[in-house]
């Protein structure tokens, strides 16, 4: 595996490549900058795991939450890909040490990317991103007993159901042409019929 400190410079609050510089063990070292970082920082609460619609980006977020498991800190892992507002958001809401999102915005198909979200759910200004570049290292677990664990979730539902508290959802009185149209038009993510949008609880990896 190539850890290789060298190939990795932080950005706007992140670290973007194409794939063939942007590689599992090279995010394994960001992982355990953040790690060590949040150490340094006494921390406290989980660690938010979010990673956008790429193909490659659930491997590396994995990748991620292994790592920062192994650190002995306990991971919340979106079990689908989201934006990363739902991740930012989260940090507040479950009081969680900081987030790593895995997305390359707006870049081309063959880039993916690693962005830290601190604890406040704000983007990481320079002085934390600079200090995550002095931390990169390869992945230094502690004992197996002082791991922590990683629990695959649904991020989104309580996000929807914070954006949604703030505006009338009520389209009884709306042409039905508008409300099919806001029900279906963006239809990715669509649920079996019957299914509701509760009812899934957290499972662990």
């Amino acid at each position: 595996m190539e850890y290789d400190a060298d190939a990795i410079t932080f950005g706007t609050d992140g670290w973007r490549a194409t794939l063939d510089v942007f590689t599992e063990p090279r995010v394994r070292m960001v992982g355990q900058a953040v790690a060590t970082y949040l150490d340094e920082e006494s921390a406290e609460g989980p660690v938010v795991v979010g990673y956008d619609a790429r193909e490659s980006s659930r491997g590396f977020a994995e990748a991620l939450a292994r790592t920062v498991a192994a650190n002995g800190r306990d991971v919340l892992l979106n079990e689908t890909d989201c934006p990363t507002p739902v991740v930012g958001w989260t940090v507040r809401d479950r009081d969680a040490a900081g987030a790593l999102m895995v997305t390359a915005s707006h870049n081309p198909p063959n880039y993916n990317g690693v962005k830290f979200i601190p604890e406040g759910g704000a983007p990481g200004l320079p002085a934390v991103t600079d200090r995550l570049e002095d931390l990169l290292a390869e992945p230094d677990p502690v004992p197996e007993d002082e791991q922590g664990s990683i629990t695959e979730t649904d991020l989104v539902e309580p996000y929807l159901d914070h954006a949604l508290s703030f505006v009338d959802t009520d389209l009884s009185g709306a042409d039905s042409g508008l409300r099919r149209d806001a029900r279906q038009r963006s239809g990715r993510h669509r649920r079996p019929a019957g299914t509701g949008r509760r009812g899934r609880g957290a499972t662990a990896l």
